[in-house]
């Protein structure tokens, strides 16, 4: 198993794509502090260099982070198919379940990094723009140094666990259509039809994986104790579902394009 998800941080990392994100991510960075100084005051408060990383997961986390995924996790599944190295790992003694896990593994560590490499981007540039400053204000707590910066590696820690569940979801639409364009399309596709759903059905919020992607916002809030189980629960089912789901689909694929 450990050998699969090296190999799949080999190919990944061999290509441009992560850094082109990296990329992204640094330019998402620069132009959220850009808009903050060019705002009066009275219109947007100026944060501190502490604070500017949870501005960054609350921007990039609703649909860049999952764009981002949904182009590693069908690229990861669709290449292979397409290049005819889908078969090869199958071809030693390991198991197409071993297979499916590797990849979701793999999928789950590039996205350990993105948040990675967000935190630490926003801390560099925020402190650049904005001075380190007294703290960062949550719930209207103030958290200082090390308190503060063990609050936002908790916060993105959180983070991990529903954009896993989602990438499962894409790993699912990669598996059944083997087609880059076709999944990377209909899985952007379901990214906006939740967002749009969550909007027009307030009440089934809830219920859509989308609304868990903010779950670090209420785990931590007493207030908020019931909304954070319901998250908590939804985010568990949908990984299980899909995950079942792609195990099926994997014992009955064929191996040859």
């Amino acid at each position: 198993m450990l050998n699969l998800i090296k190999n799949e941080m080999i190919k990944t990392f061999s290509t441009k794509k992560m850094y082109v994100f990296y990329g992204i991510i640094i330019v998402f960075c620069l132009l959220i502090a850009l808009t903050v100084i060019l705002q009066p005051g009275e219109i947007i408060a100026k944060p501190s260099g502490q604070a500017f990383p949870l501005i960054l997961l609350k921007a990039l986390i609703g649909q860049i982070f999952p764009m981002f995924i949904i182009i590693i996790a069908v690229d990861m599944i669709t290449n292979e198919y397409r290049n005819g190295t889908f078969k090869l790992p199958l071809l030693h003694p390991v198991s197409r379940r071993k297979y499916i896990l590797s990849k979701i593994l793999s999928i789950t560590a590039l996205i350990v990094s993105l948040l990675g490499f967000t935190l630490i981007s926003s801390y560099i540039i925020g402190t650049i723009f904005f001075g380190w400053g007294d703290g960062v204000m949550i719930d209207g707590n103030l958290y200082q140094s090390i308190e503060g910066i063990f609050k936002m590696l908790t916060y993105y820690g959180i983070s991990i666990a529903p954009l896993a569940a989602f990438s499962m979801l894409a790993v699912v639409l990669a598996l059944t259509f083997s087609n880059t364009g076709i999944a990377v399309g209909l899985s952007i596709g379901l990214l906006l039809a939740l967002d749009v759903a969550k909007q027009l059905f307030p009440e089934l919020g809830f219920y859509i994986i989308n609304s868990t992607f903010y779950a670090f916002e209420s785990l931590f809030n007493s207030n908020l104790y019931d909304v954070a189980v319901s998250q908590v629960l939804i985010t568990l089912i949908y990984a299980f579902i899909s995950l079942i789901i792609s195990d099926i689909i994997i014992k009955n694929k064929e191996i040859l394009y």
